[in-house]
């Protein structure tokens, strides 16, 4: 699914409701990109290297009451240099299924990656995807 510049959409245009953010069934992946944009400052510590996962909670718990996704994946996707020579990194930030994340846990991110490889399945929001960890 792309758009005119190329570049894949992380939601689905089409019928995603994007002025509805204040309704937490279609605003949690706005509420859940600024909290990630917050994370380093809230908790003294910093989204680095080539992906991180974030669950919301432990035991990992639904990222909105209309989804089963309970964890974030954070993949950079690309970097940037400022004009102080410092790399800038940019993430793509993909819903987990409880099982995905443990898939991640138990064999690592390239097993994960390679599950959505392997089913086809495009890293943005899709409220109907397969869970790749038990295909």
């Amino acid at each position: 699914m792309g758009d005119k510049t190329g570049l894949t959409p992380l939601l689905p245009f089409a019928d995603w409701k994007f002025r509805d953010y204040e309704d937490s069934n279609w605003g949690w992946p706005q509420q859940w990109l600024r909290s990630m944009a917050q994370y380093p400052q809230q908790h003294d510590a910093w989204l680095g290297g080539s992906f991180a996962l974030v669950a919301n909670g432990e035991p990992p718990q639904p990222l909105a009451s209309n989804t089963a996704f309970t964890t974030l994946l954070m993949l950079a996707d690309q970097s940037l240099t400022n004009d102080t020579g410092d790399k800038i990194w940019l993430y793509c930030m993909t819903p987990l299924y409880t099982e995905e994340r443990q898939l991640e846990i138990d064999e690592g991110i390239p097993a994960l990656l390679n599950a959505f490889d392997a089913h086809d399945t495009p890293m943005i929001v899709d409220m109907n995807r397969k869970n790749v960890a038990l295909e």
